[in-house]
């Protein structure tokens, strides 16, 4: 392989840059691996969004303190198999003399290598299942501590950054194993995690999260910071404007595909707390390789939306009992490519929202029947996953949970 170093900016929550950070890599690339072999062993593994809220809920609730833990140059940390070998070119400048033309056999891996997020996971898992922390069967990137002693801790991981809360003597039990292996840094009461703001009122027990430095960034590059904000993301029968404007063919100048992606590109980026504009973008989502003017105009009139109120919270309240709830809702036949149906559902613990997807069905239905049921069946996947997640780490669940749909239908 060859190698180059690659330059990043660290942005604080302001989006102002906060440090400089350059990381030497090979460049490799998946086309080096083997489909069939090691094509899927590319990955470090992730928690999901709605993990890390569940994990946000139990601190607030119990008043635990939050942590987060970075650890430093991550992917170095994985050992390669014997029968994986990798050679690299030596650093232009640092060549051995007499031997210039001579390549490196590494030992470690390094950042670059499509499988070093994935044995530097594999190091990760070692060392806390070593220290008594349990992975959860509904997210693996989900470890709970489980040891003789009454302490609780969990941990949710994402590639190198590990959030974490729970009692005094978990939190030392996983310090002590990670620094066993690892050099890393530790954040207490962090205020930014994984691009979203943090702020905790631990009298009132509650925590408000939200991406409102990352959207007023979002509105001034796009220009319209002074502009008049419409009261929803879309209007009323945008699904039935855009299929007569296909049929018609007054899509506008098409060609603008790029300019779009990246519009809406942005704009998935804020799902993880604008729970409001998911069916919207949704939709946009649908027509990325055939983007004309009305298209633009309405990703663009998403945008202008956000301006009402950009830093928009998520709010954690932890003074009510962590029940779960759902409810669901579908339309029927409204894509108008395939005639597929739209679910929308979302899954609460107390009064948080801790799941909330708005997705296209993946088969055509007969009825409205069908579609709400099949609306209802991916909720009840949710449900479960949330209740498994809280039982797993003690929580004892009331039953019945409630679910509401509003079609007859489906009882």
């Amino acid at each position: 392989y060859k190698q180059r170093p690659v330059y990043k900016k660290k942005r604080n929550t302001m989006g102002l840059i906060d440090r400089y950070k350059v990381r030497f890599t090979v460049a490799a690339y998946a086309k080096t691996m083997t489909q069939g072999i090691d094509y899927k062993e590319k990955y470090a593994a992730n928690a999901h969004w709605s993990t890390y809220l569940l994990l946000l809920t139990f601190a607030t609730t119990n008043d635990y303190d939050l942590v987060l833990f970075d650890i430093k140059t991550f992917f170095l940390y994985g050992d390669l198999p014997e029968d994986e070998s990798i050679y690299m070119k030596q650093i232009p400048g640092r060549e051995v003399k007499g031997q210039e033309d001579d390549v490196l056999l590494l030992l470690k891996s390094i950042y670059g290598h499509p499988a070093a997020g994935f044995h530097a996971q594999k190091k990760l898992n070692e060392c806390l299942e070593a220290a008594h922390f349990r992975r959860s069967v509904f997210d693996t990137c989900l470890y709970i501590l489980e040891d003789s002693s009454e302490d609780i801790y969990l941990l949710a991981t994402h590639v190198d950054d590990l959030a974490g809360t729970g009692t005094k003597g978990g939190y030392d039990k996983a310090v002590a194993c990670l620094k066993k292996v690892f050099e890393i840094t530790i954040m207490n009461e962090p205020n930014l995690l994984l691009g979203v703001v943090i702020e905790r009122d631990r009298p009132k027990r509650k925590m408000y999260l939200h991406q409102g430095p990352y959207t007023k960034k979002l509105i001034d590059d796009l220009g319209v910071k002074d502009c008049h904000p419409p009261k929803t993301p879309m209007e009323a029968g945008a699904q039935a404007e855009l299929r007569k404007g296909l049929v018609a063919g007054k899509m506008g100048t098409l060609g603008r595909e790029s300019e779009y992606q990246s519009i809406v590109g942005k704009l998935m980026w804020l799902f993880k707390t604008r729970y409001d504009i998911r069916f919207a973008v949704g939709l946009l989502t649908r027509s990325l390789l055939s983007a004309g003017d009305e298209h633009i105009i309405r990703a663009m009139r998403v945008v202008k939306y956000l301006t009402r109120n950009p830093a928009r919270p998520i709010v954690i309240d932890g003074t009510v009992p962590m029940t779960v709830s759902g409810a669901s809702d579908s339309d029927w036949g409204g894509d108008f490519k395939e005639s597929k149906s739209t679910s929308g559902f979302f899954v609460m613990v107390g009064k948080t929202v801790v799941s909330c997807h708005s997705q296209l069905q993946r088969k055509v239905t007969d009825s409205v029947a069908m579609a709400e049921t099949l609306a209802l069946a991916e909720l009840s996947k949710h449900i479960q996953s949330t209740v498994g997640i809280l039982e797993d780490v003690g929580v004892t669940v009331p039953r019945p949970i409630h679910v509401m749909v509003d079609n007859q239908g489906v009882k």
